[in-house]
């Protein structure tokens, strides 16, 4: 009897196995084939099997390579905060860091609190290319746009004197930091020069 209900248990289990498992299989199928994007993100989608690289900017339904891709997820929106505490949105990414540590052209040396926002650009050949530099939002962040941010604010902080900064430059600061972030660094040199003769003229 013991035998009896054994086999009818095996054959039971066999059976729900034979009409799970491919149900189970399909499904995987499906779920890995579906890609669903939220506003507010890049995907970087990788075709392991061709090597190809599809790029999709807004929120929806898309259909990727089951089992032989792989997504990577950026973030639109970027913000770099040094030193700052604010609150953030579920577009941004913060990355708290310590004041930027300046020298001033005078020498003097301050801590400047500072926040960047970065926002991604939505061209599909731009994406693949920082995609293929950076591999993943992470190294986007830490590699690049940390990097940048905290170098241009200490190579801004050396066109200004200490005096200057501190007695009314803030804003003039913050103009020529956004245009080297979006132009790029301007180059300075550094001369000495002699004053030979002074002449004054008479004021009528």
């Amino acid at each position: 009897m013991k035998l009896t209900e054994r086999r009818k248990w095996l054959h039971s289990a066999l059976k729900t196995m034979v009409y799970t498992v491919p149900i189970l299989a399909v499904g995987l199928t499906v779920n890995s084939s579906v890609l669903m994007t939220d506003a507010g993100y890049s995907y970087v989608h990788q075709n392991n099997l061709t090597g190809e690289l599809d790029v999709f900017t807004e929120p929806g339904i898309h259909f990727r390579m089951p089992f032989l891709s792989k997504i990577t997820k950026y973030d639109q929106v970027i913000t770099v905060s040094f030193g700052n505490s604010i609150e953030e949105n579920l577009y941004q990414r913060l990355q708290a860091q310590d004041p930027v540590q300046v020298r001033f052209a005078d020498t003097y040396i301050g801590q400047i609190p500072v926040t960047f926002r970065f926002k991604l650009s939505n061209d599909p050949e731009a994406m693949k290319k920082m995609h293929r530099e950076f591999r993943n939002n992470s190294n986007l962040i830490d590699a690049l746009l940390v990097k940048n941010a905290r170098n241009v604010t200490v190579i801004t902080a050396t066109q200004y004197t200490g005096e200057e900064f501190f007695q009314g430059g803030l804003n003039q600061f913050k103009s020529k930091l956004g245009d080297q972030l979006r132009e790029g660094i301007y180059l300075t040199e550094r001369r000495q020069v002699e004053v030979e003769e002074m002449d004054l003229a008479p004021v009528g």
